[in-house]
């Protein structure tokens, strides 16, 4: 009888669900990826929504700075 290591008695028992680990693990990388998406979605309709809430700018030929139209 052939004493069997602890790292060989795992792969020996991994080997036989290796489907399943492909399966978690790419579930897990698209949900990884969804999360990014999500997050970046949600930072585009911030810089979206601040973007609309400023006020309008004007270019001052002199200085060639952005200034607000009233002139403050």
């Amino acid at each position: 009888m052939i004493v069997r290591s602890g790292i060989e008695r795992l792969g020996l028992h991994l080997q036989g669900h290796w489907l399943t680990l492909v399966v978690i693990t790419l579930h897990l990388e698209r949900t990884v990826v969804s999360l990014r998406w999500q997050r970046n979605r949600r930072a585009l309709e911030r810089f979206a929504d601040q973007k609309e809430r400023r006020p309008p700018c004007v270019m001052d030929a002199e200085t060639d700075c952005p200034r607000k139209k009233n002139g403050k």
